[in-house]
């Protein structure tokens, strides 16, 4: 992939940041999950389409933890607006 998605907390000019994943919980050695809501309200990304019109939507996780992270995504929604 040919992307500059950024690193860690910090967006590329191929990617935005929407939050993080932590949940509060600091139990390392109990597997803990908790639902958490990011959403992107203030920083809009602007993307152009091919001929055809298609857009693509990349999501994913970067992480400096040095340990096994379990995510589980419950919906993702992208909305798109023309300009």
């Amino acid at each position: 992939m040919n992307i500059d998605k950024g690193n860690q907390e910090q967006g590329g000019t191929d990617a935005i940041v929407v939050g993080n994943v932590a949940n509060g919980l600091t139990d390392c050695f109990n597997l803990v999950y908790a639902m958490k809501t990011l959403q992107n309200t203030q920083d809009t990304f602007t993307a152009r389409t091919d001929s055809q019109g298609t857009i693509w939507a990349i999501v994913g996780t970067d992480s400096g933890f040095e340990g096994e992270t379990a995510l589980y995504y419950a919906k993702i929604i992208v909305t798109v607006q023309p300009s």
